[in-house]
């Protein structure tokens, strides 16, 4: 069906975005450039990957 963004980090309960875009702008990364990068991505000491919903 769709895709679930998740956002580790050490430490930290992870997080679950459903919008890429939002979770770029919470956070105060630049979307223009990770959205370029394939997934998994890590980034600041965080991963992101993407994770098939049913």
């Amino acid at each position: 069906m769709g895709n679930i963004i998740v956002i580790t980090q050490e430490g930290i309960e992870p997080e679950l975005w459903s919008n890429f875009l939002k979770a770029c702008n919470e956070k105060g990364w630049k979307y223009s450039t990770l959205s370029k990068k394939k997934m998994p991505i890590e980034h600041k000491g965080v991963k992101i990957y993407r994770k098939k919903v049913k």
